[in-house]
């Protein structure tokens, strides 16, 4: 996969990330928002890996 994909996903985790924050207290788990966040850590370490 090309790096530029990597770095949009990065990009587009960070931003999940911080709209998390604002959204709900730290620690929480139990928003739609933390799903997409993990699954965007996996494909991004997937990434990584190959």
């Amino acid at each position: 996969m090309p790096a530029a994909l990597q770095e949009q996903l990065e990009a587009l985790l960070q931003k999940i990330e911080k709209m998390r924050s604002a959204f709900y207290p730290p620690d929480w788990r139990y928003d739609p928002l933390y799903l997409v966040a993990q699954e965007l850590r996996q494909i991004i370490r997937q990434l990584e890996g190959s």
